[in-house]
């Protein structure tokens, strides 16, 4: 159901895959003499910005039930809070939009609303490094096999590439 090329929020996870997929794009592009241009992003309050109406329709993209969808939303919606401080604790008071970064599904929850723009850059052909490597298919008659390999973004929950 998630496409995108995010590696948090899902068991078995972690951030081994983006790595050893940046380690191959920078050896290749280094060993081919070739130019390559990455961007780190790490977006700043990411949790907080998520709009309740903006998951509710990446729950539904990737074909959730309506009543579980209505209870994943009541888990943010109209939230009490209170700090503990050094003094002891804050007022209350109403969070607004946003997913709780540090809640058991927040990850999972980041990722399913994160998903459609990482589908979308990854699905374009013209973005990105492309990687091919060829080999001797058959000797006998020179043929020879290849594949191509193209990495336009990688994420592990909001930190991207």
């Amino acid at each position: 159901m998630l496409e995108g090329p995010n590696y948090a929020g899902l068991p078995g996870d972690s951030t081994s895959s983006p790595i050893h997929i940046m380690n191959n794009l920078l050896e290749d592009a280094r060993q081919k003499n070739k130019e390559i241009w990455i961007l780190f992003q790490d977006m700043k309050k990411a949790f907080d910005s998520v709009s309740l109406k903006m998951m509710e329709k990446a729950l539904e993209r990737i074909k959730v039930p309506n009543l579980l969808i209505k209870f994943l939303l009541n888990l943010y919606n109209k939230r009490k809070i209170k700090v503990y401080t050094e003094y002891g604790l804050t007022k209350e008071f109403e969070a607004e939009d946003g997913l709780d970064q540090g809640e058991v599904v927040s990850p999972l929850m980041w990722r399913i609303f994160y998903d459609p723009l990482l589908c979308l850059i990854y699905k374009k052909e013209d973005l990105g490094y492309k990687m091919e490597l060829k080999w001797p298919a058959n000797l006998n008659t020179n043929e020879t096999s290849s594949s191509v390999w193209q990495q336009s973004v990688l994420a592990y929950a909001d930190d991207t590439t």
